[in-house]
């Protein structure tokens, strides 16, 4: 008896659809969910399609973007900008000049908000430039030390004719009048003549102003006026001046 022949129906080809995206935009990062569909693979199935090649096709074609409505956000202030994949806000923001969180409250979007491809965006403007700072306060002046307060009294009476054993300036100065006179104005109190001055205070080898300077080859004293410079009143004939130094065969002592 003759076999009837059965007919088989075309083995269709499975089709593999691997790691099929749907691309989701995040206010901070791109996060994307993999949908694959593999033809035998129960976890991938679709319902109400079947393992073969075109329908999980369609249905991987049809997860692959997720469209959203774009928000009602009134006046566009700023401009707008329609998300892309691959955008974030802060991208968005970077590439406005604005900030990320001007960006979102703009839009009534939170951090965790998520935006899609597609969607419009409202760019605010730009907000107030930031106030200047504030100048720094100057620092305060520094106080004059004693010295330098000493040497100042002193330059008062350049030009104060000499006079031997004065020590006002109504009378005149000598060499050690000029000195003690000096210092007694910032409270100082130094004995009388030059001699005795020559164990006042300690002795220093740099001057500053207002130290004595004290003559070895003969009895004269002077105060240091910095740079160089000395402030006396040298001898008879002559007046209060301020002078170069001329000499290292001296000694400086510091009285305050």
């Amino acid at each position: 008896m003759a076999r009837t022949a059965r007919h088989r129906a075309p083995v269709r080809p499975l089709v593999d659809v691997s790691a099929v995206t749907r691309a989701v935009v995040t206010t901070g990062a791109l996060a994307a969910v993999p949908v694959v569909a593999t033809a035998g693979a129960a976890s991938a199935h679709v319902p109400g399609t079947s393992h073969s090649g075109t329908p999980a096709v369609k249905a991987a074609a049809h997860l692959s973007v997720a469209a959203s409505p774009v928000p009602a956000n009134g006046a566009l202030g700023g401009g707008s900008v329609t998300v892309r994949a691959g955008d974030t806000v802060s991208k968005i923001a970077r590439a406005a000049g604005v900030s990320t969180q001007a960006v979102l409250a703009a839009n009534g979007l939170a951090w965790s908000s998520t935006i899609y491809p597609g969607q419009v965006l409202s760019l605010p403007t730009g907000g107030a430039a930031a106030p200047a700072p504030a100048a720094a306060a100057a620092p305060a002046p520094r106080e004059a030390s004693a010295g330098e307060t000493a040497v100042a009294e002193a330059k008062k009476h350049v030009g104060l004719a000499y006079r031997f054993g004065g020590t006002s300036p109504t009378s005149g100065f000598d060499c050690s009048g000029l000195v003690q006179y000096a210092y007694a104005k910032v409270g100082v109190a130094l004995p009388r003549t030059s001699a005795a001055m020559r164990t006042a205070g300690y002795a220093v080898s740099e001057p500053r102003v207002g130290d004595l300077v004290l003559f070895n080859s003969y009895g004269h004293v002077a105060m240091y006026a910095g740079d160089g410079k000395i402030i006396d009143s040298p001898r008879t004939g002559e007046s209060v001046s301020v002078r170069a130094l001329w000499t290292d065969d001296v000694q400086f002592r510091r009285v305050a």
